[in-house]
C-alpha cells in the first residue's frame, strides 16, 4: 500500500449520534443492488440506532465522514459479521480488506474458532470475494423474502512460540506526547524526569487504567501538574498526540504476521487507542492499559499479557522506548529492548532471528 491505512482512515466504536451517518454510508454502499435483486437489500432497511445499541459496530472516519460501517453480533450459530459496508468512492484503498481482518479478529478474541456471514445470492461479487479470502458456503435460507447464501471461515490458531510484543508510542506510533507536554509546563523538566513524573503520576495512572472519564482526567492533571490550561483547550491538545504509524510499520507487522505472534502491551487511553484502533486488524492481541486496568511498570501488566497470551517469558520479544519498562520486562524473563526510534526495531529482529 502507498501509504500506511491507519494515516488515511480512524476506526472506533460507533455511538448512537452515528445512526443517521453510518445509515447513509450503508445505503450508498448497497444501492446499486437494489436494481439486481428487485428490493432494498436487508441492510438499507435496518434501524441503526437500534443496530448501534444491540451490536457491535465500527466505524471508520476520512476526514470527519463515516466511509466504512462493520457490525458485528453474537448468535446461536457463532459470531456473525453481519455486514460491511464501504463508500464505493473509497473501494479498492485497503478499508474493505482493514474491516474484514478487524472482524477476524474480534472473532478471536471472543474465542472463536470460526467466522459466518450472509450475502444475497445475487451478490455474486462478493460470493467471489469472500470464497476467495476463505469463506465456504454451508447454507442457503430464504429469510425476510431475501435469498442469502450462508458462509463460514475457519480462523486458523495462531501458533504457538516466539510472542514479538510491541509498545505503541515511540516504538510503532509517532508521538508528539513529550514535546506537547513540555510545551504545557510552567517550567523545564529533564526527559528523563519528565517521564518518571508522568508514569508515576496519580491522574495520569487513573486515566490509563480506564478509572476516570477524559474530563475528569483534565481538572486532576491540569490541578496536579499546575499548568495554566483550561479542561477543554488541555483535552483537544492531548488527543492530538498520537500521530499515527511511523512510515513503514504496518509493511513490518505485516511481514511479521504469520511467523510470530504479534502484540501490544501500551498504557494508553480512551482518546489515544480510538485513534490507534486500526492496529487491531495487525496484531493477535491487544493489552491497552484501559481496558485491562494495569499499567507499566508495573509487574501485573507483564503478568497479565504473558497469561492472555499462554507464553513463557523467554518466548516473547519486547520492545519499548522507557528504560522503566524495558527494565521491569527484562526482571520477569522477557526479552526486552530499548528502542529509541522505529528505525532501530528491524536490526534487532534480524539480530534476534525474527
Amino acid at each position: 500500500m502507498a501509504e500506511d491505512l491507519a494515516a488515511r482512515y480512524a476506526l472506533r466504536a460507533a455511538n448512537e449520534g452515528d445512526a443517521a451517518a453510518v445509515a447513509a454510508c450503508v445505503d450508498s454502499a448497497y444501492r446499486h443492488y437494489i436494481e439486481r435483486i428487485g428490493r432494498a437489500p436487508g441492510p438499507m432497511t435496518d434501524d441503526y440506532a437500534e443496530v448501534i445499541r444491540g451490536r457491535r459496530v465500527t466505524v471508520a472516519e476520512s476526514a470527519g465522514r463515516i466511509v466504512g460501517v462493520l457490525v458485528l453480533a453474537l448468535t446461536q450459530e457463532g459470531f456473525l459479521l453481519e455486514n460491511v459496508a464501504v463508500d464505493p468512492t473509497l473501494r479498492g484503498t485497503g478499508l474493505g480488506r482493514a474491516l474484514l481482518e478487524l472482524a477476524e479478529s474480534e472473532a478471536r478474541r471472543a474465542g472463536f474458532d470460526s467466522i459466518y456471514l450472509y450475502t444475497h445470492e445475487k451478490m455474486t461479487e462478493n460470493r467471489a470475494l469472500y470464497t476467495k479470502i476463505g469463506y465456504v458456503e454451508y447454507d442457503r435460507r430464504f429469510e425476510q423474502g431475501l435469498a442469502r447464501v450462508y458462509m463460514r471461515k475457519p480462523l486458523r490458531a495462531v501458533a504457538a512460540g516466539k510472542v514479538v510484543m510491541f509498545d505503541l508510542g515511540g516504538v510503532l506510533v509517532e508521538n508528539a506526547g513529550a514535546a506537547g507536554l513540555a510545551a504545557m509546563l510552567p517550567a523545564p523538566l529533564e526527559p528523563g524526569e519528565l517521564w518518571r513524573k508522568w508514569l508515576g503520576s496519580p491522574a495520569v495512572r487513573a486515566f490509563e487504567r480506564g478509572r476516570t472519564a477524559p474530563e475528569e482526567f483534565a481538572a486532576e492533571f491540569i490541578d496536579e501538574w499546575q499548568l495554566a490550561l483550561e479542561p477543554a483547550a488541555f483535552l483537544e491538545a492531548f488527543a492530538g498526540w498520537p500521530r499515527g504509524l511511523y512510515e513503514g510499520a504496518d509493511a513490518l507487522l505485516r511481514e511479521l504476521k504469520g511467523r510470530h505472534r504479534l502484540a501490544c502491551l501500551s498504557n494508553t487511553n480512551v482518546l489515544h487507542w480510538q485513534r490507534l484502533s486500526t492496529l487491531q486488524t495487525l496484531l493477535d492481541a491487544c493489552f491497552v492499559s484501559h481496558e485491562t486496568g494495569f499499567v507499566k511498570p508495573d509487574r501485573e501488566a507483564f503478568e497479565h499479557a504473558l497469561e492472555r497470551l499462554g507464553a513463557a517469558p523467554g518466548e516473547v520479544y519486547f520492545f519499548d522506548d522507557l528504560p522503566l519498562n524495558v527494565n521491569a520486562a527484562r526482571q520477569m524473563g522477557i526479552r526486552a529492548f530499548q528502542v529509541g526510534s522505529f528505525a532501530a526495531i528491524e536490526p534487532i529482529l534480524r539480530s534476534e532471528g525474527l
